[in-house]
């Protein structure tokens, strides 16, 4: 498996306003509400000024979603969909990208203006990079060079690099990473669990810090505690872990991570003369006692139904 990512560089800023009907059109979008987006990019003028000067001369505004308005994500989604269905529906008619065994083959993932494109091995990969490439470079847009990275499954030669020979990028050499960010999924080369987890458990830890102010309030309720906890650093840790191989220490490692941070949120001090060890065992039997008693899930148990589901 190959995968490449790459973001739109401005995004936003690089939306050309005469794609918007069109995209509108093939999106089938009811035509009230067409025209009530469209009446907001006709006949757009702009001037602008530099220090002391005075404004420039009056131009056409033709290009850029509307600073601020509610519906530009949307309306670059819109056009985000138009220009990807006819790459999308070739690479369906030859055949290309990942097959997992008899589903239909997964070409593409998109979050906002992220891109990932997944193949079967490099030779694909390319043409893939150069489909989608010359569609969105026609459209006006373009990729951020130093987002461009490629991932190689372990069957593929280390030191593979691949050259792509596009129709606006000319000869570039994509580097091949050892390790991609996939939609909040840490992947590597061998697809370890390992290395998802150890993504996870930091942005969990930073997510436990940004809300440590109220999880270790005084007084607050228990309940309330562990609900936040539970929903926003448990979310955050289990993000992607469905696809997760837990063996016995993985889940132990969940429960040691959580432990020691619910002793944080619930202040359960350690009694004087007593052991480390005791401290540990103790404090872990009350919290699964906590947990039972309110009705709510450890992460580990959260973990296993997310992988067995």
């Amino acid at each position: 498996m190959v995968i490449t990512s790459m973001d739109i560089a401005q995004a936003f800023d690089s939306l050309l306003h005469g794609l918007l009907d069109q995209a509108l059109r093939a999106r089938r979008v009811h035509p009230t509400l067409a025209r009530a987006l469209l009446q907001e990019y006709q006949d757009l003028r702009a001037r602008v000024s530099v220090g002391d000067s005075g404004p420039s001369d009056w131009f056409p505004y033709t290009k850029g979603g509307r600073q601020g308005g509610a519906e530009t994500p949307e309306v670059f989604n819109l056009v985000v969909e138009f220009l990807l269905e006819p790459v999308i529906e070739e690479w369906r008619q030859r055949g290309l990208g990942f097959t997992m065994g008899e589903h239909e083959p997964i070409t593409h993932a998109v979050w906002a203006d992220n891109f990932y494109v997944f193949s079967k091995d490099p030779q694909e990969a390319a043409i893939m990079f150069k489909d989608i490439t010359q569609a969105f470079y026609e459209a006006g847009f373009s990729w951020k060079p130093d987002s461009l990275q490629v991932l190689l499954s372990h069957s593929f030669p280390e030191q593979a690099i691949m050259c792509i020979d596009t129709l606006l990028y000319g000869k570039s050499d994509i580097p091949v990473v050892d390790k991609m960010l996939v939609l909040g999924t840490m992947l590597d080369r061998e697809g370890s669990t390992a290395t998802s987890m150890e993504y996870r458990f930091s942005q969990a830890a930073k997510c436990y810090w940004s809300h440590s102010k109220t999880l270790e309030a005084r007084g607050g309720g228990i309940s309330h505690k562990l609900r936040g906890f539970s929903s926003a650093v448990g979310g955050t840790l289990l993000h992607g872990s469905e696809g997760w191989v837990l063996t016995r220490e993985r889940l132990h490692q969940l429960r040691t991570w959580e432990n020691q941070k619910l002793r944080r949120t619930l202040r359960m001090r350690r009694r004087p003369d007593e052991g480390r060890q005791t401290h540990f065992a103790r404090t872990a039997t009350a919290i699964g006692d906590t947990f039972k008693k309110l009705g709510y899930k450890r992460l580990h148990h959260r973990a296993l139904t997310a992988v067995h589901r």
